[in-house]
Formats: C-alpha cells, structure tokens, sequence
C-alpha cells in the first residue's frame, strides 16, 4: 500500500454524500485538528532538525520530538494529507501535501504558515526541494514542476520536456557535486547541472516507479522504489541522457545484471524482500537503510540488500536514527525499535 495515495472508502464516500446538503463543500483550506492519538495515525515523512524531529501525515498533522519518543502535534493551518518534510537548516523547512499544500515554517517546526494551495486542481505535491531561502522547487503528480524565487511567495510552472508524458514525480534532491536530480514513475530521471535551469532526461534501466531517491559518495544518487527494487548511479554526471519525445512506457525493461548495468554507470542491489520501499535514512557514503510495505526494513551490505529483522509489520514511509533506536512512520503512526549501527 502506498501512503501517499490513501483513499476514502467506499462507505465514507457514501456518507458524504447522503448528508451532501448538510456538509460545508467549501474548498477552502481549514486547520488540522489537535488530536490526542496523532501520533497514532497515519505519518509519511520524519526528518532530523537540529536537535528535534519532525514528522507529517494525514489531516494535516505535523508532530515535534525533542528526544524521538515524546511527541507533540503543531496547530497547521490545512486538513490536508502532508507527503514530505524538508529542512533548509535547523529554522527554515517546509512541507509539501495534497491540494497543491505548500506550508513554511522559520522557527525549526515549531510553528506554520501556508504559502501555497490549489484546492480546485486537488492534487498532490510530494516533494520539495529549497537551494537558497528563496529558490526552491516542488514535484508532483502528472509531472507538475514548479518553482519559487521568492521564498514562496509565488511559483511559476515549470514545462521542461521531461514533464511532457505526465509521469507523477516522487523525488527531488541536490546531490554532493551540486546536480539537481528528479525520479519518479515508470523509471523517470532528469538531471539539472545548472541549478535547475535547464534539465535533462536521463536513461535508467528500471521499468517501474522510483518512490524515492538518496545521496550515493559523492557525486551519484541511490533510487529505490516498487517491488524492492534498488540501485544506485556512482556518477550521475555520466549517465547517458535521451529524448524525451522518443521515450516510449512500452519499451521500458528493468536491468538487473551487473555486469552489464556496470558498464551503463549503474548498480542493482538484489533484495530478498519484494516490498515497495517509500523512505529511509542514510547511514554513510554508500551505506543506506529503507523502510516500506508490511514493515519491512532493508539495509545495504556491500553489493547488495540485508534484510533488517524487527518487530514491524505494518507499512512504514520514513524513518530515522535517534541514538540506539529506529523511528519510523507509517501506516499506525510512529514506532522505535532498538538498533545498532
């Protein structure tokens, strides 16, 4: 199960509209409510800032940690499911959600404000990605791109050839060399080596969605996503690019012999587990652990995936290392078990 596409079911969507006359149908963005067991409830993303943690989720919940067991929920100006947290320095974050959900905070989570909605286009941002306090960029679903260059108070649409099918975007990072790069379904990569101005559509050797991307040594990107799947580029500045107007889904086949994605650039990592995997924490340069479906928990050893044994058993979308435990969020909100490095 996805997290980030969480649905109302069948019997909510029913209710609704039998008491349609009764129910407020603006579109407006209201305030989340204060909830007693938000930490319970549904949480895709968690990031360290400064000395504190932060996570977001569903209904617009955004929890504070000083110590990653006690939390607290922050008030939020919207109800809306929140995807991705990200922080700038230990002040300046944002998170990013459905109805086009922009919200800032300037004092490290502890309060927000909303800088950008579109409730009448509904969908999703799910990742953002600021480069200076007033350049940033948000990716989201049917390849919507856009950019702000003043700290969010307006983005323009971003139309680069890559967006031209559509395709949802999951991810964007800043790598260590300064390339810009943005994965997403059916394989989706492109590369900006100037800061975002311009972009190109590299060619990867997965078929599938990459849910999420992560910084490889010092100038290359792991992308993880569907079904387990893993690699990683050692240089993304070699990858070969292509046309986009010449990409075609129907061709896409997934590569995973080495001795041949090696010579494209490229590394599979074979993991025992077959779960989608949503998020992580990186551990070092080429060390990596990710979090997804059913609890699972993964970790690289050398060439390949270890499978991480726990507790868990519902799906996690993020996690991170607090001490000697694991925190990681998800389907039943926040849970820690033990962990060693």
């Amino acid at each position: 199960m996805d997290l980030r596409f969480v649905r109302p079911t069948a019997f909510a969507v029913g209710l609704l509209v039998s008491i349609g006359a009764m129910a407020d149908t603006s579109l407006e963005p209201r305030e989340a409510q204060l909830m007693p067991k938000a930490a319970e409830a549904i949480l895709n993303d968690v990031t360290p800032v400064g000395n504190a943690w932060v996570t977001v989720g569903d209904r617009g919940h955004i929890l504070r940690s000083q110590d990653g067991d006690q939390w607290q929920q922050i008030a939020t100006p919207v109800q809306a499911m929140l995807n991705r947290v990200r922080f700038y320095d230990d002040r300046l974050g944002w998170a990013v959600g459905h109805d086009g959900t922009v919200l800032k905070t300037a004092d490290g989570g502890q309060s927000w404000t909303l800088i950008h909605s579109d409730t009448e286009w509904g969908k999703p941002f799910y990742d953002i990605l600021f480069t200076s306090p007033d350049v940033g960029f948000v990716v989201g679903a049917n390849s919507v791109f856009k950019r702000t260059q003043d700290g969010g108070q307006s983005w323009e649409l971003l139309e680069p050839d890559f967006t031209f099918h559509g395709l949802h975007l999951n991810s964007i990072w800043k790598l260590a060399d300064g390339t810009m790069v943005i994965g997403g379904e059916k394989g989706m990569m492109a590369r900006s080596l100037d800061d975002g101005e311009t972009w190109e559509h590299v060619k990867t050797p997965y078929a599938g969605s990459f849910f999420g991307m992560m910084p490889y040594a010092d100038n290359g990107v792991f992308v993880y996503g569907l079904r387990g799947n893993v690699y990683a580029a050692r240089d993304i500045k070699s990858l070969e690019v292509q046309d986009t107007m010449e990409w075609d889904e129907f061709s896409l086949e997934s590569l995973t012999d080495n001795s041949v994605l090696h010579e494209m650039g490229w590394h599979y990592y074979p993991n025992d587990l077959k779960e989608s995997l949503f998020g992580g924490v990186v551990l070092g340069p080429t060390d990596v652990l990710l979090v997804g479906v059913n609890g699972a928990v993964v970790r690289t050893d050398g060439e390949r995936m270890k499978t991480i044994e726990t507790q868990l058993e519902h799906t996690l979308g993020s996690a991170v290392v607090t001490g000697d435990a694991l925190v990681t969020v998800g389907l039943v909100g926040i849970q820690s078990v033990p962990f060693s490095r």
